[in-house]
């Protein structure tokens, strides 16, 4: 029979690969990862840098415009009075609940 993959044998030979031959290449995919990462947030602050330059000449009109846009895209929950709240569950997880304020009902008088 082969041997189980939780024997000690395994478990060894598997760690040493880990170290020796994974470890290595790993570090170095992170390491050109973070190169590549840092090199795409300069390109980010330099573009948001000229688009600063460019929002600095922006109408009253323009930003009443933006506004009134906000407005339309807000959730039926701010429109009808719902209230979103966030609550952690018993796991720890973290869950949003919609809750609407309660009206007494009117009932007719006989």
């Amino acid at each position: 029979m082969g041997k189980s993959i939780r024997s000690k044998s395994k478990i060894r030979n598997r760690n040493i690969l880990r170290e020796t031959v994974f470890g290595p290449a790993e570090a170095e995919r992170i390491k050109r990862l973070a190169e590549k990462q840092k090199k795409q947030k300069q390109q980010e602050t330099q573009q948001a840098g000229t688009e600063a330059d460019d929002s600095m000449a922006v109408d009253g009109s323009e930003a009443a415009q933006t506004e009134s846009s906000m407005r339309k895209k807000r959730g039926k929950s701010q429109k009808r009075g719902i209230k979103k709240i966030t609550v952690r569950n018993k796991k720890g997880r973290i869950m949003s609940k919609n809750v609407v304020k309660w009206t007494k009902q009117s009932r007719f008088k006989k």
